[in-house]
């Protein structure tokens, strides 16, 4: 998960209040997942640049769906890390993040909190 953070760094917050987050989907990636963001997605090519999801993670961010995570839920905050494109055969170019990243782990999320 770190290395999905700029520099390995986030921050781990206890949400003080309920806090919405945005999370694109589509393609491969289902509606309800460990990763977010504070910032309203349009979705698309800009959320795809923004946190650099590579095409072979099969995120196509076609939908955008609101997250309403509950106070007292542990999150994980920091920018996407940039990620390099077809690394294995060496790299043919970067998609370079810096967007707004929130990771809640698999095993706290609830499907309740996703599509309000």
């Amino acid at each position: 998960m770190a290395e999905t953070f700029t520099g390995g760094s986030y921050t781990k917050t206890v949400l003080t209040e309920d806090t919405t987050f945005y999370r694109g989907y589509g393609g491969d990636a289902k509606q309800v997942g460990s990763y977010m963001s504070r910032i309203p997605q349009n979705g698309g090519i800009q959320s795809q640049i923004d946190l650099a999801l590579k095409p072979e993670w099969g995120n196509t961010t076609e939908y955008v769906t609101e997250v309403t995570v509950p106070k007292g839920t542990v999150i994980y905050e920091g920018t996407a890390a940039l990620q390099i494109l077809n690394e294995e055969i060496g790299g043919t170019g970067q998609l370079i993040g810096g967007g707004n990243q929130v990771y809640c782990p698999w095993e706290e999320l609830n499907p309740k909190w996703f599509g309000k």
